[in-house]
């Protein structure tokens, strides 16, 4: 592979921007193409933690139930809705087969390079930027919270798990008054909470347009309304082929087009099977102010602090990128939420929202270069996107400009 100089990156998510940031800042001329906007998909409109202790595998043997239940059960956290669709059945398949505690134990130790360079990624971006008021992330614990201590049992096996792969995660434990008495915004029934110290969070949609302003200044183009119909490699390089018909050559492209990267990496010999986990959120003005996100996991709900109230996420839907925004999922969160929070205004919502999150067979991203080593893919991150977004884009672009893989990224590989 020739020396890099020039970049398409294809599209303009937390993953996209941080890694055309990165590139830019070696030195390498870059060109986003994106055929909406900023932050158009999932990192929208998400609950926008930063918070590797909470980032693990997707795929364990806990999901087999909920996925059962699911099938029959519209308000579960985990809907699968019944379908015929060849692919998504194929999805579901092979996600179950890696729902073992083997391959979870497997999956996470090679996660956790990224989680321990994910608040570091940040950090450098923010240290680094003109915009740094807009790329800084807020640290906060995230609290998770349990009608009781037993409720709370699955978390702590999973926090246990990620020390003995060899993860580090700091906690706290809280009941009785001292919950009470320090978080008064959760309903009296919630008896039992975990704090996870040292995490971080952010607007994801305002941190992303901080961060195309940065490109901007760095040099970067970005070109929008324009969708990339295909990427070949060539001898010395790549083509991106665009919707309006021109045709722009560089010496590499990455392709971060999250939940909809099956597409155009399909021709190019990426078999990993995907699917679009959506998430919903909206956003409900609250009595008291609230600093810290809060995490309801028996529930799969997560709140984060925005504009003098609650982002409200949560489900996982697993279904296609082109499905109709379905209003019950939003009222199955508000049904799971009337009671664990008090003082939060859950029927005069506001920017009700869904986005499809890339979700893979095996819970790994896929980072890497496919069968050209011209051509990258970085997506698949599933539900932290966010906290991944700005360590993958420096491991990328520290690749494309050595020319030489590093070890972290092998796990990752887009043709394993």
């Amino acid at each position: 592979m020739k020396e890099v100089t020039s970049v398409v990156v294809v599209g303009s998510g937390i993953v996209g921007l941080s890694t055309a940031w990165h590139l830019l800042r070696e030195g390498v001329s870059v060109t986003i193409v994106e055929q909406s906007s900023v932050a158009a998909g999932a990192s929208y409109g998400n609950a926008g933690w930063i918070s590797p202790g909470l980032a693990t595998p997707l795929p364990e043997p806990s999901v087999i139930k909920f996925g059962i239940k699911s099938l029959t059960d519209r308000d579960s956290p985990l809907y699968i809705p019944p379908t015929t669709d060849g692919a998504i059945m194929t999805f579901a398949a092979r996600f179950a087969r890696n729902c073992t505690r083997s391959r979870w134990n497997t999956s996470m130790k090679a996660l956790l390079p990224l989680n321990e360079g994910a608040i570091e990624g940040y950090e450098e971006i923010s240290s680094q930027s003109n915009h740094q008021d807009g790329l800084r992330a807020k640290e906060a614990p995230i609290l998770a919270a349990f009608y009781s201590k037993s409720d709370a049992s699955a978390l702590k096996e999973e926090l246990a798990d990620i020390v003995i792969s060899g993860g580090t995660i700091k906690s706290q434990e809280l009941s009785g008054r001292d919950l009470a008495g320090q978080y008064p915004y959760l309903n009296p029934n919630v008896s039992f909470a975990i704090s996870l110290l040292g995490q971080r969070f952010i607007d994801p949609y305002r941190y992303c347009l901080s961060l195309a302003d940065e490109v901007t200044a760095l040099g970067g183009e970005l070109r929008f309304g324009e969708r990339v119909l295909g990427v070949e490699p060539t001898h010395s390089g790549a083509t991106t082929r665009l919707s309006n018909g021109e045709t722009v050559t560089s010496d590499a492209v990455v392709i971060a087009t999250g939940a909809w990267t099956s597409t155009l990496a399909k021709s190019l010999g990426v078999k990993v099977s995907q699917a679009a986990g959506r998430g919903y959120s909206f956003w409900a003005a609250s009595e008291e102010q609230i600093d810290h996100p809060i995490y309801f996991p028996a529930q799969r709900i997560a709140c984060t602090p925005l504009d003098n109230g609650l982002r409200v996420a949560g489900t996982m839907e697993i279904t296609g990128t082109l499905e109709a925004y379905d209003s019950r999922r939003v009222d199955a969160i508000v049904k799971s939420a009337r009671g664990l929070l008090k003082g939060v205004n859950l029927e005069e919502r506001k920017h009700e929202w869904v986005g499809p999150r890339p979700i893979t067979e095996d819970g790994l991203p896929l980072i890497g270069p496919t069968k050209s080593e011209n051509i990258w893919v970085a997506a698949g991150h599933g539900m932290w996107g966010v906290t991944y977004g700005p360590i993958t884009g420096r491991l990328v672009a520290q690749a494309l400009t050595s020319k030489r893989l590093p070890s972290t990224l092998r796990p990752f590989s887009p043709l394993r």
